[in-house]
């Protein structure tokens, strides 16, 4: 995945758990099993809550000089549809 990011203005209202539900729904869809994705050490909070881990335990340095540090991050997709069927959301 690439350039995932949502409007500050309209941050912390759900829209980006919203898309990353879609996101996962297409994966899966098409049979992927792993999504991949680089994220800005500052981001990570929101991708270890839609259940996201470090791929590695360091952040990377980055090539671009504004960003300090990049995080890889994972999800399985097959582990994590297993999650979601034994605890459901309630909303």
């Amino acid at each position: 995945m690439e350039r995932f990011a949502v409007c500050k203005t309209i941050q912390l209202k759900g829209t980006g758990t919203r898309m990353m539900k879609e996101v996962e729904t297409y994966a899966r869809a098409t049979g992927l099993r792993f999504l991949i994705l680089e994220t800005l050490f500052e981001s990570r909070d929101f991708y270890f809550k839609t259940g996201f881990s470090k791929l590695f335990d360091e952040p990377l340095s980055a090539d671009v000089e504004h960003r300090e540090a990049i995080l890889i991050l994972y999800k399985d997709l097959e582990y994590s549809g297993k999650i979601e069927e034994a605890y459901p959301d309630d909303d």
